[in-house]
C-alpha cells in the first residue's frame, strides 16, 4: 500500500534515478510527445512508478505554492514546470466524452475538524474554478472547490493518492514525522571530525536525514539527487531530503548539476533555491545573518521574516553577485563581489571543490571567471592566476599534450603525448601577465607549485595545442588573447623549475599529483592548461582521522 504520509521520501529512497530524471524532464516540459506517451504507459503498468510520479508532482506543487506566496513568476523560479492555472482552464471541456468525476477522500482521511471533505455532483460550470494540479498524456488532474477531478476514469483509482496529498496541502494536515532515510554520502574530507564521534567518517559512508555538527575540518557530501555540498567547520546543518538541507551556522559551497535543480538550503531567515549553479553561503552563529555569493548560474533568495504576515523579500542572484539575508527577514540588494572577497570567505571549500590540496601563496584562484584573459586584463608581478575550467569532461578523442601524457606514434612516425579518449578530466588554466612597467624593464619570474587530490594526466604548454584545446575546456564566454602567443615561449622539456637557467619549466611529481613550474616572461602572456583525472568519489590523501 502506498505510503501517504511521506510521499516525497520515496524520491530519496528510490534507486531508479533514471526514471526520476525522466519525471523531472517531464515537469520541465523537456519530453517529446512520443516520450510523454511512453511515460503514460509506464505509469499505467507500474504502481511503484505511479508513486514516484505522485511524489515528484507533490514536490513541484509545493514549490509552486512557495513561488506564488513570494510573488515570483514561474519562469524565474521553476523554469516553466507546469502550466499556469489560467492556461489550465482552457483545457477543461464539459462536453468531452471523458466526463470529469470527483475523486472522494478515503474513509480514513479526515481534515483537521474531523469532517470528511464534501462531495457534490459535478456542475457544468464547475470547471470555471478548477486549477490544474498535474497533467500527463491522456489524463489531467484538476483542483476545484470540492476536491479533485480526474480525466480518464481508468486512472481515477491509481490517482486516489493525489486527492489525499492535495487535500493535505489545502487543509493544513501535518504529515507524520518521516523515518530517517539515506539521502547523502561522504565524498571526500580533510582533517574533519564530527562533534558526535559515533558518526561515520569514511569516504563513501551513508548519511541519514537529520542534524549534524562538524567540529573541525572540511567535508564534502554528495546528495542523492546529485548536488555536491562542501561544509567547513565549525558548522551545524540538517539533511532534510535528497535535494534539500538546512544550515544553522557555518559555511558551505554547493555545486548543483542540472538533475538537482531546485536544490534548497534553508537558513533561519532565508531560503536559497538553486537554479543550476555553484554558490556559497556563510551563516554567522551569533547574529544569524546569512551571506551568499553566486560563483556560477543563478540562485533565488526568499526571505523568511519572523512575522508570518510580513511581506517577504525576494532577490535573484547571478554570477559574481552577493547578498546578505538579515535576521529581520530582509535581504540586501545584490552587489558585485570580487574574487578576493569570495576567496577570503570560502577559500578552503573552493580548494576542495577544485580538488586542490595545496597551492603556493603566489597563486591566486579565480572563483568567478573574468570576462577576458586578454593582455593587460589580469596583470601582476607577484601573483599567477589559476582558473578552474570545465569539470567532468569525458574525452571523445585523444587530446594532445606537451608533457605528462601517454606516448603515442603519430601518422608521420613521430612520438607524441596524449591524454587518451575515454578519460574523465578536469581542466585548469594557469595565467601570468606582467605589469606594463615590468615589460619595459626586463622580465618577471614566477615560481610555484600545485598539489591535486587526483592524478595529473597531462600539461599543455605550447601555443598550437593550447588553442586547439580551448573549445573543449574553456568557460563559455571567456575571451583569450589572440594577437600574441599565450603559451610558454621559452619552454624546454628537460629544464627543471629548480635549475638556474632562465627557461620556462614544468615538472610533474612521481605520484603525478604535484605540478611545479617556473614562468619567465619578458613580453606577452604565459599560460599552461593542466588536465587532471576527475574521479566522481575520489578522496584526498589525508585520512579522516588525521589531525
Amino acid at each position: 500500500m502506498t505510503d501517504t504520509q511521506d510521499p516525497i521520501r520515496k524520491l530519496g529512497e528510490t534507486d531508479d534515478l533514471q526514471f526520476v530524471e525522466k519525471l523531472l524532464a517531464y515537469f520541465g516540459d523537456e519530453l517529446s510527445a512520443e516520450q510523454v506517451d511512453e511515460l503514460s504507459q509506464e505509469l499505467l503498468a507500474d504502481g511503484e512508478k505511479r508513486d514516484l510520479f505522485v511524489a515528484t508532482a507533490t514536490m513541484q506543487q509545493h514549490l509552486r505554492r512557495v513561488e506564488r506566496s513570494n510573488a515570483i513568476t514561474e519562469e524565474s523560479m521553476l523554469g516553466g514546470l507546469a502550466p499556469e492555472p489560467d492556461d489550465a482552464l482552457s483545457t477543461l471541456d464539459p462536453n468531452d466524452s471523458n466526463i470529469y468525476e470527483l475523486v472522494e477522500m478515503p474513509e480514513s482521511a479526515t481534515h483537521p475538524r474531523d469532517k470528511k471533505p464534501p462531495t457534490v455532483p459535478l456542475l457544468d460550470n464547475e470547471h470555471d474554478e478548477a486549477q490544474l494540479v498535474m497533467s500527463l498524456g491522456g489524463f489531467r488532474v484538476y483542483r476545484g472547490g470540492y476536491g479533485i477531478k480526474v480525466r480518464h476514469l481508468a486512472m481515477a483509482a491509481a490517482l486516489m493518492l493525489v486527492g489525499v496529498l492535495a487535500w493535505a496541502f489545502w487543509l493544513g494536515i501535518e504529515p507524520a514525522p518521516p523515518q530517517p532515510t539515506v539521502v547523502a554520502r561522504i565524498q571526500q574530507s580533510r582533517h574533519f571530525a564530527w562533534v558526535d564521534t559515533t558518526l561515520p567518517r569514511a569516504t563513501g559512508s551513508e548519511l541519514l536525514t537529520g542534524r549534524y555538527e562538524l567540529a573541525k575540518g572540511v567535508l564534502e557530501l554528495r546528495l542523492n539527487r546529485g548536488a555536491e555540498v562542501i561544509l567547513e567547520a565549525p558548522c551545524a546543518f540538517e539533511l532534510l531530503s535528497a535535494n534539500a538541507m538546512a544550515l544553522e551556522h557555518g559555511k558551505l559551497v554547493a555545486t548543483v548539476p542540472p538533475q538537482a535543480t531546485n536544490f534548497t538550503v534553508k537558513t533561519a531567515h532565508a531560503d536559497f533555491v538553486d537554479l543550476g549553479t555553484v554558490f556559497g553561503i556563510s551563516v554567522d552563529p551569533a547574529a544569524g545573518d546569512a551571506d551568499a555569493a553566486v560563483i556560477e548560474g543563478r540562485v533565488i533568495v526568499n526571505g523568511q521574516p519572523e512575522d508570518p504576515k510580513a511581506l517577504a523579500d525576494v532577490v535573484e542572484l547571478t554570477r559574481g553577485q552577493a547578498t546578505t539575508a538579515r535576521s529581520d527577514g530582509s535581504i540586501d540588494k545584490p552587489a558585485i563581489v570580487s574574487n578576493d572577497q569570495i576567496n577570503a570567505i570560502f577559500s578552503r571549500s573552493l580548494d576542495m571543490r577544485n580538488r586542490i590540496i595545496h597551492k603556493s601563496d603566489n597563486i591566486k584562484t579565480l572563483a568567478v571567471p573574468p570576462p577576458s584573459l586578454e593582455r593587460d586584463q589580469l596583470e601582476s608581478d607577484d601573483h599567477i592566476f589559476l582558473l578552474t575550467e570545465q569539470q567532468g569532461i569525458v574525452l571523445e578523442h585523444d587530446v594532445l599534450v606537451d608533457t605528462g601524457g601517454i606516448e603515442r606514434t603519430d601518422d608521420d612516425g613521430s612520438t607524441i603525448m596524449v591524454v587518451p579518449a575515454g578519460q574523465r578530466v578536469r581542466s585548469y588554466l594557469l595565467h601570468a601577465d606582467t605589469l606594463r612597467e615590468k615589460k619595459q624593464s626586463g622580465h618577471a619570474l614566477y615560481h610555484g607549485q600545485l598539489t591535486f587530490s587526483s592524478q595529473i594526466l597531462g600539461v599543455i604548454v605550447n601555443n598550437e595545442p593550447l588553442i586547439a584545446s580551448d573549445p573543449l575546456f574553456q568557460i563559455d564566454g571567456l575571451r583569450f588573447e589572440s594577437v600574441i602567443e599565450r603559451s610558454l615561449d621559452n619552454f624546454w622539456p628537460e629544464a627543471s623549475p629548480d635549475s638556474e637557467f632562465g627557461q620556462d619549466a614544468v615538472a610533474i611529481s612521481d605520484d603525478r599529483r604535484q605540478l611545479r613550474f617556473r614562468f619567465k616572461i619578458e613580453t606577452g602572456i604565459d599560460e599552461v592548461r593542466i588536465l587532471v583525472l576527475d574521479a566522481p568519489a575520489e578522496s584526498s590523501p589525508h585520512r579522516a582521522d588525521q589531525p
